[in-house]
């Protein structure tokens, strides 16, 4: 029974990893995931900005148009617009 169990955990252990996570590859290709609390500490703050209208500071035309920019250690992928004060959920498209 010993050995048996033996087995099983050593073609486990050999099976893991074979196929690496894509993400996981890009992060760590990026240089972008840590446990060391110092290199993390060094990562820039994200930060970003929205011009409306080419530069107003408020609207209260209907057509509206808005220039957004943002940066981010892990890169940006993507934008939430809403016309109430609300948080995006996972799913929102």
């Amino acid at each position: 029974m010993r050995y048996w169990m033996i087995a099983i955990l050593i073609a486990f252990l050999l099976g893991c990893g074979t196929e690496p996570d894509p993400e996981m590859k890009r992060a760590l290709d990026d240089g972008t995931i840590t446990s060391d609390f110092d290199v993390a500490d060094t990562w820039g703050a994200p930060s970003g900005s929205v011009l409306i209208n080419n530069g107003d500071a408020s609207t209260s035309k209907i057509g509206v148009t808005l220039k957004l920019s943002a940066i981010d250690t892990v890169h940006v992928s993507g934008y939430f617009l809403s016309e109430t004060n609300s948080t995006p959920n996972a799913t929102a498209s």
